[in-house]
């Protein structure tokens, strides 16, 4: 087992990995595959993770889906002791060391899911307008659905905004793309009420 770990958090790892052994004790109930992706998702196809330190082969698909979710919310929110990331950086970040610990196949499902730009970022178009991604289009990642948040001006545009498909702007002379990103804390708009909160 490659063991990352340091005296200084040893007893910090122990802990969590008896945390790991109580909790699939405690879901005797549940089939094999789920306990056992429960028990090695905090494995790494590497042999850094634990409890067991198991190196690719020997960690189920399901565990690794798992670990994956786990890293890439764990990235979102910050936790344990870092500064969140926005989803559009998180991405990236998880992508550099797939390989090393989860598998690259992994990684082309979570795109599917979340996209290259994930629901909620915000995106400078080609047009200078600012949008914000409010779906992530599976046939194009570059490509997702957004909602105009700000015009060429920086004028905020309420709800109910301008929807664009930039996969169907292919076909439009002025071919909208996403040229950077940001976000949307720094335009003052929390993102999570943004989303949630119901046109007009």
């Amino acid at each position: 087992m490659k063991c990352p770990y340091t005296r200084k958090n040893l007893g910090q790892i122990m802990t969590l990995i008896t945390l790991v052994e109580i909790g699939v004790k405690g879901i005797a109930d549940v089939p094999l595959e789920i306990s056992k992706g429960i028990f090695q998702h905090h494995e790494r196809f590497d042999g850094s993770g634990y409890p067991t330190g198991a190196v690719s082969g020997q960690i189920s698909e399901f565990a690794r889906a798992i670990g994956l979710a786990d890293q890439f919310c764990n990235l979102l929110t910050g936790w344990p002791d870092g500064a969140p990331l926005p989803a559009h950086l998180a991405i990236p970040n998880i992508s550099k060391n797939c390989d090393r610990l989860f598998g690259r196949d992994l990684m082309k499902h979570l795109l599917q899911v979340v996209g290259v730009y994930p629901v909620g970022t915000m995106a400078k178009l080609s047009n200078d307008e600012l949008a914000v991604v409010t779906s992530v289009n599976v046939d194009d990642f570059l490509r997702p659905e957004v909602a105009i948040v700000f015009d060429r001006e920086r004028v905020f545009v309420p709800k109910p905004n301008r929807r664009l498909d930039l996969a169907g702007e292919l076909e439009r002379a002025d071919n909208l793309a996403i040229r950077a990103t940001s976000d949307l804390k720094d335009f003052g708009i929390d993102h999570v009420d943004w989303i949630t909160q119901p046109p007009g």
